[in-house]
């Protein structure tokens, strides 16, 4: 995540997330909690935010499955929009997603692909106390390994 407030910028990493891909449908879904937002850096949570209710928010989508096999470049890049759903919230949300998809050895047939996608979420869309405080434009990077079988 990298958030600003005022002139300064944030950036920190949570390795707590879900990431699914179904390589057969395209099917995609990564899963995280309101606490996932949290900078552990700065600034600290009031106890209220802490004993705030969990609150399960998904990115979901399709992904182009079979480009993604098919993929003869080292890298290739896509265009995504993913649905930002929080059932506690009433929040649907179509989030705009640049990816960039890594296929390192290439030329050797190997099924092992590197995904990185950013996008732009919006406090005050989100509403989270975590992000009280600062700028409304929050870039979200998510960032996978991935090994299919088959082809």
């Amino acid at each position: 995540m990298v958030a600003q407030q005022g002139e300064e910028s944030y950036q920190w990493e949570n390795s707590d997330n879900t990431v699914y891909l179904d390589y057969k449908t395209g099917d995609f879904k990564v899963r995280m909690k309101n606490s996932d937002f949290y900078n552990p850096l700065h600034p600290a949570p009031s106890d209220s935010e802490l004993e705030q209710e969990v609150r399960e928010f998904i990115f979901q989508g399709i992904l182009p499955i079979y480009d993604m096999i098919n993929q003869k470049n080292i890298n290739q890049q896509y265009n995504i929009e993913l649905d930002l759903v929080c059932d506690d919230l009433r929040l649907f949300e179509t989030v705009n997603f640049n990816m960039t998809i890594t296929r390192p050895n290439a030329s050797s047939g190997s099924n092992y692909r590197i995904f990185s996608l950013q996008g732009m979420l919006y406090n005050d869309q989100l509403n989270l106390p975590f992000f009280e405080g600062f700028n409304n434009e929050i870039e979200l990077n998510i960032v996978f390994n991935g090994f299919f079988e088959g082809n």
